[in-house]
C-alpha cells in the first residue's frame, strides 16, 4: 500500500507518495518519544533497576561483608591490630621496632665507614685522573714546542696556563680509561689516525694540531719542538739511517714535521731537527 502526503505547491494542495524511510509527523507522534521525553525516562527506569544493589567497590571495602564471604569458606579475615601473642611467638609491631633498630645500628656502625671511606676513594682517583690529564697535557704541548712561559705555573698550588687553556677539551672515557677529545656531554672525537687501542683522538694528537695551526702561533717555539725519542731540543744527537733530519725551517712546517713523524715511525727512527750553520766554523754543526 503507497504512503501519501498532502503538500502545497503552485499554491494548490496536492497530494504526492512519501519517498521510502520518511515518516509522517503522525506516524513519529504515534510511534516514538520525544528525546527530552525519552532520556529522563531511560534514566528513571535504570535507577530502578540499580535500587538495592551494591557497587563492587564498596563491597570491597565493607570488612562485614568482607568478612562474612571468608566464613562461607573456613577462613578468617586478617586484623593487623589483633595479632596473635603466644609461646616462642613475638609481637608484630616490636618485632618490627627491632628491626629498624638493628637496620639503623648497622648503617652507623658497618655502611657509614664504608660509604666514607668511598667517597674519599672517589675524590682520590678523581685528583690523580686530573694529574693524569694535566701530565698529558703538559707533555703533549712541550713535545709540539708550547713555549715554556706556556708551561709554568704562575703560582705554587696553580695549574699552568696551557693547562688552564686546553683542560676543558678533554673528558675521561671508563671504557678505555683514557681522556679523549670531548664531542658533546657524552661522545668523544674520532681521531684521524686511530690505533689499535681506541678510535678517538688522544691528547697529543690534539695538540699536535693545535700547534701546528697558523692562529697559535704565538703558543710556539720551533726551536723546542721534539720528535719521537729525540733527546732534546734543536740537538741531532747520534743519527742512523732510520731518522730522519729537518731543517729549522722544516721544523716549523706543521704538515712537513707530521710526515716526517710518520715516516720516522715506519722505519724505526726518529725526527731530528739539524742545527743550522756556524759561520764562525765554516760549516754545518748538527
Amino acid at each position: 500500500m503507497s504512503r501519501t502526503m498532502k503538500i502545497q505547491y503552485d499554491g494548490k494542495e496536492v497530494e504526492v507518495e512519501l519517498p521510502e524511510g520518511v515518516l509522517t509527523s503522525e506516524e513519529v507522534a504515534e510511534n516514538f518519544m520525544r528525546k527530552e521525553t525519552f532520556m529522563p525516562e531511560v534514566d528513571r527506569r535504570v535507577k530502578a533497576q540499580l535500587k538495592g544493589l551494591v557497587k563492587r567497590e564498596d563491597l570491597l571495602g565493607d570488612e562485614a561483608f568482607l568478612s562474612e564471604a571468608l566464613g562461607k569458606q573456613g577462613k578468617e579475615l586478617f586484623d593487623p591490630t589483633k595479632t596473635k601473642k603466644g609461646k616462642g611467638a613475638l609481637d608484630d609491631e616490636a618485632l618490627a621496632q627491632r628491626l629498624a633498630e638493628a637496620q639503623e645500628g648497622w648503617r652507623k656502625k658497618e655502611l657509614a665507614p664504608v660509604m666514607e671511606k668511598l667517597t674519599g676513594t672517589e675524590k682520590a682517583v678523581s685528583k690523580l685522573r686530573d694529574r693524569i690529564l694535566d701530565g698529558q697535557i703538559l707533555q703533549s704541548a712541550l713535545n709540539a714546542g708550547v713555549k715554556e712561559a706556556f708551561l709554568k705555573p704562575p703560582a705554587e698550588g696553580t695549574a699552568s696556563p696551557i693547562v688552564s687553556m686546553l683542560r676543558g677539551t678533554f673528558g675521561f672515557d671508563p671504557e678505555h680509561d683514557n681522556y679523549f677529545v670531548r664531542k658533546g656531554e657524552e661522545d668523544f672525537e674520532f681521531s684521524a689516525k686511530p690505533d689499535e687501542g681506541h678510535p678517538f683522538k688522544t691528547v697529543s694528537e690534539f695538540i699536535t694540531d693545535w700547534a701546528g695551526r697558523k692562529e697559535n702561533a704565538d703558543f710556539v717555539d720551533v726551536e723546542r719542538k721534539r720528535g719521537p725519542g729525540l733527546g732534546g731540543p734543536g740537538k741531532a744527537g747520534k743519527q742512523s739511517g732510520r731518522d730522519v733530519v729537518l731543517t729549522p725551517a722544516e721544523a716549523g712546517d706543521h704538515a712537513t714535521w707530521t710526515a716526517a713523524e710518520e715516516r720516522a715511525t715506519k722505519q724505526g727512527g726518529r725526527v731530528i731537527t739539524a742545527a743550522p750553520p756556524n759561520p764562525l766554523a765554516g760549516g754545518q754543526q748538527e
